[in-house]
């Protein structure tokens, strides 16, 4: 009855753990990036792609300005309160063939290894246009084992010097920040 009793206990336990590993989105790759088990991204070379002529594919766009239901949220919330500093910045690279890059930096000063693609705090993403002026990003986002797919909608201004991410309550507003020419060039293997 005990010997009865302690392979029910083990059982239920292996089943415990291989339905945890079984029922995970993902995993964290070699560079501790979250990466879907099954990626099933809707716009990843999605036909018909047109890179707005503005976007610019060599420099970065920084977030200025979050806007929810018309009041400002960023940068006034990444504000440290005792040095009055700005803890944090987000920001958009663009490359070729539908592919972009979202990540966080030192607001003050961004370095070269910043915008390598295999960074942990880096997120591979994918981008879409049919008409050159308004496009779509595709996220996944992982949240305690389980993720979800998000599109968001962004629109370029004539000069290419700003994104607007448009949300049903909100806005967010990105800049072009030029970067070093002489800074390397990362591989985009996503």
């Amino acid at each position: 009855m005990v010997k009865l009793k302690i392979n029910v206990i083990l059982l239920v336990a292996i089943v415990a753990v291989c339905s945890c590993s079984f029922l995970s989105s993902g995993y964290n790759n070699e560079h501790g990036q979250f990466v879907p088990k099954h990626p099933h991204f809707r716009l990843k070379d999605k036909k018909q792609h047109r890179i707005p002529d503005d976007l610019d594919t060599i420099n970065i766009y920084k977030l200025n300005y979050r806007f929810s239901f018309g009041i400002e949220t960023y940068p006034s919330d990444a504000y440290d309160d005792e040095s009055g500093m700005l803890k944090y910045a987000f920001c958009l690279k663009f490359y070729g063939k539908g592919r972009c890059m979202f990540f966080g930096v030192d607001p003050y000063q961004i370095m070269e290894n910043d915008l390598n693609p295999n960074n942990s705090y880096c997120s591979k993403e994918y981008f879409y246009s049919k008409d050159g002026q308004t496009f779509y990003i595709e996220s996944y986002f992982n949240n305690q084992g389980y993720g979800h797919y998000m599109i968001s909608k962004y629109k370029i201004n004539k000069t290419g010097d700003t994104i607007i991410k448009i949300g049903k309550n909100s806005k967010d507003i990105y800049v072009r920040e030029i970067l070093p020419k002489h800074w390397k060039k990362y591989p985009v293997d996503w």
